[in-house]
C-alpha cells in the first residue's frame, strides 16, 4: 500500500527515484544485492527524510511487498520507506524489453504527475533514459554501484531544493 503524501499538515518528504541493477550492485555481480551498496543506501536514507519509489525494471515482475522483502534481506534498514513504484509504460513484455532505456525519464514524470506537491526528488540510476529531468540524475558507475561519494552528492542536490 503507498502512504499518502499530501495530507494538509503533512510535510511532503523529497523522493528518491531508486534504479537497482548498477546502483545497489555493481555489474560483475547482477541480480545480487551488493552488501557494500546497500549499505551506503541506508547511510543516505539516515541523512535525509526522503522516501523512495523504485524506477528499476525490477518492480516489472514483482511486487512492493516483494521489493521491500529482497532489499531487508541484502540489509536494508527502511523498507516502510519505499513507499511506491513507477508506473510500467509498456505491460506488454516483448514492447517494454524493446524499450528499456528510453522510457525511465517518462514513468517518473508520469509519477510526478500523479503527486504533483512533491518537488524535491533525485534520480539514482546508472542509466542516463531521465528526460526530462537529467538535472536530477545523480548518475552511479555501475562498475562500482552506490558509493559514499554518491550519497554527498545526493544530499547536496536535495538541500539546494529545501532552501526554496
Amino acid at each position: 500500500m503507498v502512504r499518502p503524501q499530501n495530507h494538509h499538515n503533512e510535510k511532503v518528504k523529497p523522493i528518491i527515484f531508486l534504479d537497482f541493477d548498477g546502483v545497489l550492485n555493481a555489474f560483475d555481480e547482477p541480480r545480487i544485492l551488493s552488501e557494500k551498496c546497500v549499505s551506503a543506501f541506508n547511510y543516505l536514507l539516515e541523512q535525509t527524510d526522503a522516501d523512495v519509489v523504485v524506477s528499476s525494471t525490477w518492480r516489472v515482475l514483482r511486487s512492493i511487498e516483494e521489493l521491500r522483502l529482497i532489499l531487508e534481506t541484502a540489509g536494508f534498514k527502511y523498507p516502510e520507506r519505499i513507499i511506491g513504484v513507477t508506473p510500467i509504460a509498456y505491460k506488454d513484455r516483448k514492447k517494454l524489453n524493446i524499450l528499456l532505456g528510453v522510457r525511465r525519464g517518462r514513468e517518473i514524470e508520469a509519477w510526478l504527475k500523479e503527486h504533483p506537491k512533491v518537488k524535491n526528488f533525485v534520480i539514482l540510476d546508472d542509466d542516463t533514459d531521465m528526460e526530462p529531468f537529467m538535472d536530477r540524475l545523480i548518475k552511479i558507475n555501475s562498475d562500482k554501484g552506490l558509493t559514499l561519494r554518491n550519497v554527498k552528492k545526493v544530499l547536496k542536490l536535495l538541500g539546494e531544493f529545501k532552501k526554496e
